[in-house]
């Protein structure tokens, strides 16, 4: 191949590359209030199989759309939006719900039951729903 065809070659992938990638930053992610919940459980019973196996509670429930129920124990407004953490019982730990939007618990209460449904990342303290939206009881 000549000089001038490889330099061709190399900018028609370049421009293929950048819109791929274009495509793939601009995606909109899914809503999670549009989607069935692969899992349905009380935030106690959440948090407990994370506490008893985290690893089988991992394989079980990450990345996955979880529907927990339980009563708020702490609300709290984050730099880039907001949360709230469900009661479970223990004390050394619980289930943090994180909302994109700072609105989002505006009107809550601590003590209040909520059904709320979000994509399940894993336990650090808390196990984390993240994408969190609240359903109606």
């Amino acid at each position: 191949m000549t000089l001038k065809r490889i330099i061709w070659v190399i900018l028609a992938l370049a421009v293929v590359g950048g819109f791929i990638a274009y495509k793939m930053y601009t995606k909109p992610h899914t809503e999670v209030n549009a989607m069935n919940a692969d899992f349905q459980l009380s935030a106690a019973q959440l948090f407990q199989e994370y506490s008893e196996n985290e690893d089988a509670a991992n394989a079980k429930y990450l990345n996955k759309v979880i529907e927990v129920e339980g009563d708020i124990s702490v609300i709290n407004t984050l730099q880039a939006g907001s949360s709230f953490g469900l009661e479970t019982g223990d004390p050394m730990g619980g289930v943090t719900c994180e909302f994109e939007a700072m609105d989002a618990t505006n009107g809550l209460n601590t003590g209040q039951k909520v059904k709320v449904k979000g994509f399940c990342s894993g336990k650090l303290m808390d196990v984390v729903l993240v994408r969190c939206s609240i359903e109606k009881i």
